[in-house]
């Protein structure tokens, strides 16, 4: 290839091919994608995909597809989409009024409040001292006619915490030590990809031990 100032090299990979994408996606939760039908389930939401993105942040980056059956063994039963989700969306917004019955929203629209509505819910349950808003990019990739959205996770230079519920409901527990109570605490998780495994520290030491190890 040559590029712009006259400079020439050779090709080694091409990143955001869709045929590396349609890789990721059939290799099945690997140690740098995973995929999940959807977003809108409650458990997706707060739970599976807030840890997920976070494991990826504190391991090496990674990709994250929804609108995938990933129990599926071919292509075409795996790239499931995002209609569902779109109509999830749509209902919703009939009930507040902010659409018409029978009124639909348009791809961009739809793309718009899909991907502000998963940031929303990252921003609620992770925290971080980096800003977490530049540690994803989002894209709407169609494959073999069908839209997924693709997030790709970047490595994050701090460690990144996960709690449930979210910090801004101030919810938390009680320490209490030989009778005496001390201000409530809140519980904060810290996930980490392993292969293709999420895995968690269950103990301080544990966690101190990976920070030394990978920050």
């Amino acid at each position: 290839v040559q590029l712009k100032d006259g400079d020439q090299g050779n090709v080694i990979s091409v990143e955001m091919s869709d045929e590396v994408r349609i890789e990721r996606i059939m290799a099945t939760e690997s140690d740098s994608s995973d995929n999940k039908l959807n977003f809108y389930e409650p458990v997706m939401s707060t739970k599976e995909i807030p840890q997920t993105v976070s494991s990826f942040t504190n391991a090496d980056g990674g990709y994250v597809y929804i609108g995938i059956l990933d129990d599926a063994k071919t292509l075409e039963e795996k790239l499931v989409g995002l209609k569902s989700e779109k109509e999830i969306i749509e209902e919703k917004e009939i009930k507040r009024k902010k659409l018409q019955p029978g009124e639909k929203f348009t791809d961009q629209k739809f793309q718009d409040k899909y991907r502000g509505d998963i940031e929303d819910k990252l921003e609620a349950h992770l925290s971080s001292t980096v800003r977490l808003g530049s540690l994803y990019e989002f894209e709407f990739p169609t494959l073999h006619g069908v839209t997924v959205l693709e997030i790709l996770v970047k490595k994050s230079s701090a460690p990144v915490f996960y709690s449930d519920p979210p910090r801004n409901k101030h919810s938390g527990f009680q320490v209490s030590l030989s009778g005496k109570n001390y201000p409530t605490r809140e519980l904060d998780e810290f996930h980490y990809r392993n292969g293709s495994h999420k895995n968690h520290c269950d103990t301080f030491e544990e966690f101190l031990r990976y920070y030394e190890q990978n920050f």
